[in-house]
């Protein structure tokens, strides 16, 4: 082979390989209790394709189909989180979640949606056995885990043996993600430090719009409240607190109030509602389906 020949000929690149852990995640029942399964991911020059993985429930083998996947803050780096879907091979939903009717809805009414921008944050309490444990430490490790995993946290407290935060205001899909993933961090954390919690029996959400934002966001504010109003006794009560089943419907800037319109939300243009109606236990994807579709009058 001549000089110039060998010169002008290209070696071409070795794929650059590497290698993550994934920590597939799912649940089984309503309790606080979550399934897992590792598996090892390979990344070819940084494109990572996620293996399917299954598993079985009551001898039946059911796909792990991934919803949404972030980093792994309990682990080094080349690690992530895989919050999965239980579908069979039929493509039947083994969820206990209605999250897959919530992407269908959304899909329906991408128009209006586009057009409103919905958002929420939720709120969250844990009520929490502290005897023997750094509340401090835990509080810092919790938020750290969360920020880790791309979970915004916008408030946090702890009073009489209850944590309490809330998220920042999101797109609707992915604020109830992050609710239940966050749910899932504080659950590895109690098993960290040794100690046992319950999920309060209320769950709020704080929602708003881009409506909200404008001159006369009062008054669509009000609206949306009327029409929550409209369609309170429609809700399945396993959906609702035990404080507020067969309770007449109420709203407005009192603490106990079903529906919370803050003073400082009616005097300033950032308007926004707290719906405090729902317990923990109920599914986040079915309450805020319902909810949106009620609150922009959507069939």
């Amino acid at each position: 082979m001549s000089k110039e020949n060998s010169e002008n000929l290209k070696i071409p690149e070795q794929p650059k390989v590497s290698y993550l852990k994934g920590t597939y995640i799912w649940k089984q029942t309503s309790e606080e209790s979550y399934e897992c399964k590792m598996k090892i991911i390979k990344s070819i020059n940084n494109n990572i394709k996620l293996p399917i993985s299954y598993t079985y429930i009551n001898d039946i083998e059911y796909i792990l189909k991934p919803r949404s996947i972030v980093n792994d803050p309990f682990s080094s780096e080349n690690s992530l989180l895989i919050w999965c879907d239980l579908v069979t091979f039929e493509g039947k939903s083994n969820n206990l979640d209605d999250r897959i009717n919530f992407l269908q809805e959304l899909s329906k009414h991408q128009e209006v949606l586009k057009e409103k921008i919905p958002k929420i944050s939720f709120v969250q309490n844990f009520t929490v056995n502290t005897e023997g444990i750094n509340i401090e430490n835990l509080l810092e490790d919790f938020i750290r885990l969360c920020l880790g995993s791309n979970i915004e946290i916008d408030e946090y407290s702890f009073k009489n043996n209850k944590i309490k935060f809330n998220t920042v205001l999101n797109q609707v899909l992915s604020a109830c993600d992050e609710l239940l993933l966050s749910r899932y961090l504080f659950n590895r954390l109690s098993k960290k430090y040794k100690f046992n919690y319950d999920l309060d029996d209320n769950l709020s959400y704080i929602f708003c719009d881009i409506k909200c934002t404008e001159e006369d966001g009062q008054k669509n504010l009000l609206e949306y409240v009327n029409n929550l109003k409209n369609s309170h006794k429609t809700i399945d009560n396993k959906l609702l607190d035990k404080n507020y089943i067969n309770k007449t419907f109420s709203s407005g800037n009192n603490v106990n109030d079903m529906i919370l319109t803050p003073d400082s939300s009616l005097k300033l243009k950032s308007n926004h509602l707290i719906d405090q109606r729902f317990k923990s236990s109920s599914d986040v994807y079915s309450i805020i389906c319902q909810n949106i579709k009620v609150i922009y009058n959507l069939k």
